[in-house]
């Protein structure tokens, strides 16, 4: 094919690396293969990183983190809100191609 009806091709191995952790930077990373801005999302890294992540990474060596129920409420409509988010940026990105690369 050429021109552009070209297909897409991705290697899956290789395309986007989350080092074992999707802490902000790996997420950023992964944005702005997608055509999104990661700035927003920036500003959610204690929440991404320490609350989500670290937690996450407590519980899956056998841990349990110290949370209270009110702070895990919090925590869960934080990360609620930041899957809204990006989901509606995928659509969005979609819609508009930003995921393309120009030529």
């Amino acid at each position: 094919m050429n021109g552009s009806m070209e297909r897409f091709r991705v290697d899956w191995e290789t395309a986007i690396t989350t080092s074992s952790n999707l802490k902000i930077d790996v997420l950023s990373e992964i944005l702005c293969v997608l055509g999104i801005d990661p700035k927003i999302y920036m500003a959610r890294k204690p929440i991404i990183d320490q609350r989500l992540v670290d937690n996450r990474n407590i519980i899956a060596h056998g841990g349990r983190p110290a949370i209270a129920e009110d702070e895990y409420e919090t925590l869960h409509e934080d990360v609620m809100q930041l899957i809204e988010w990006i989901r509606t940026d995928i659509e969005n990105a979609a819609i508009s191609d930003k995921h393309r690369r120009s030529t």
